[in-house]
């Protein structure tokens, strides 16, 4: 408990990080924070649709490459 603050500031710079970086594709859309609420951004959740985007690029091939980096998803 001593570190939960310093634990949702990370995990909203997370959240805002991969926001960024995935912002200028298409396709992509991440889950907003509802107006009156303040979310821990525990787990960034991110909707992707091959028919919007412009390489048809999948949630199974952003998967692989991030496992591929090292990262959870």
């Amino acid at each position: 408990m001593e570190v939960l603050d310093e634990r949702v500031v990370q995990r909203r710079s997370n959240y805002e990080f991969y926001k960024n970086a995935f912002s200028t594709l298409d396709g992509f859309t991440f889950l907003n924070e509802p107006v009156g609420y303040f979310s821990n951004r525990w787990l960034t959740t991110v909707l992707i649709d091959p028919v919007k985007s412009k390489n048809g690029i999948t949630r199974e091939q952003v998967r692989l490459a991030l496992e591929k980096e090292n990262i959870e998803c």
